[in-house]
């Protein structure tokens, strides 16, 4: 199940300062989210998803860089935030791959549901003179490739 962006429950996510982190650390840390600034950078995380999927947390930190925001804040906000929206359930891993600005092999990220499935080919007895083979390509979601196995097994 995935939650709708306006039902973020905060207090759900990920811790932001570890228990052995200075009592400062602590105080910034829940600052950041009583604030609503931590939502608020989720959300602009969760908007550079949805319309850039498949780059690594890297690649979205220099996306970010290159639209204006301050180099320190780009460098460690899409790492830290995506882990919250993940627990949240509002994106997902998808398949690893080199990135371009680290060169390691690395998750790619996407909106929760969206991302691509492998490319997978479906064989099976022909119905009829019908299809016997059924190939889901990399862009299609899971819920397409669901609604192929069924017509596949329909035919």
């Amino acid at each position: 199940m995935h939650r709708h962006a306006d039902n973020l429950d905060l207090f759900d996510l990920t811790p932001i300062a570890r228990n052995s982190d200075p009592e400062t650390s602590h105080e910034a840390a829940d600052e950041y989210t009583e604030t609503g600034d931590r939502e608020k950078d989720m959300r602009r995380m969760q908007r550079m998803v949805r319309n850039n999927p498949g780059l690594t947390a890297a690649e979205y930190s220099v996306l970010l860089y290159s639209f204006g925001m301050d180099f320190y804040k780009a460098a460690h906000l899409p790492h830290k935030r995506l882990a919250d929206l993940e627990v949240a359930g509002l994106v997902e891993k998808g398949e690893p791959r080199r990135c371009s600005k680290t060169g390691r092999r690395v998750h790619t990220w996407y909106i929760a549901g969206a991302a691509p499935m492998v490319s997978v080919t479906l064989t099976g007895f022909e119905a009829g003179g019908g299809v016997s083979s059924v190939v889901i390509s990399p862009t299609e979601n899971a819920n397409e490739l669901t609604q192929a196995v069924a017509d596949w097994s329909d035919s």
